[in-house]
């Protein structure tokens, strides 16, 4: 592995380690979890909200993708499409579909590592749009869906979320990482770090 490749994979784990750590924080007081979550809690999933947001999509332009963006690092983007009966290829597991987003397993694909994609076409976090009142909330759907009793349950002792900016991801689709987390419990003569178990930027 060249210096560089190492390099760039070890500053996209340090985001993912430190947003998902903090985002995963924050979604605990947003979802008003309290000890049902992961595989600590009572093992019943969380209902949706009434209404997860909004159904506008952003206006096409350089900063939030196009829909007809294909190929290369808009896969997952190709991946949604074939998930909402757009496309046929290429091959995806779809394992929860609604108006707003999909989810999909990470890869390598296992029980503590998927993706939780938003059926608009948004490139990534500097797309205006999410911050708007119109944008579902996707990170309490992220949170959701990682739960218990869902299709794409983090089964690992704890969850993190995380979305990688601009410069350290490989897909220009946005995407929530939900992964399990290994904490230095975990780590059997380990740093003392808390790493995120997950591949697929």
């Amino acid at each position: 592995m060249s210096g560089s490749r190492r390099i760039d994979q070890i500053a996209r784990r340090q985001f993912v380690k430190l947003s998902g750590v903090a985002s995963a924080g924050g979604l605990l007081t947003l979802a008003g979890a309290d000890g049902g979550m992961a595989d600590g809690g009572d093992g019943s999933p969380q209902p949706p909200p009434p209404n997860p947001g909004g159904t506008a999509c952003p206006t096409p332009s350089a900063l939030c993708g196009y829909p007809t963006d294909t190929g290369g690092r808009f896969d997952l983007w190709d991946r949604v499409q074939v998930c909402l009966g757009r496309r046929t290829t290429p091959p995806t597991s779809c394992l929860h579909t609604t108006s707003t987003y999909v989810v999909l397993n990470g890869a390598p694909p296992n029980t503590h590592n998927y993706l939780l994609v938003p059926t608009c076409r948004v490139k990534g976090i500097e797309c205006p749009f999410i911050a708007t009142t119109a944008a579902p909330n996707y990170w309490l759907d992220a949170w959701i869906n990682a739960q218990p009793g869902q299709p794409s349950h983090v089964v690992y002792p704890n969850i993190g979320l995380g979305i990688n900016s601009a410069d350290a991801r490989q897909q220009d689709q946005l995407h929530i990482h939900l992964a399990g987390i290994q904490t230095p419990q975990d780590q059997p003569g380990g740093t003392g770090t808390v790493d995120f178990v997950l591949a697929y930027t």
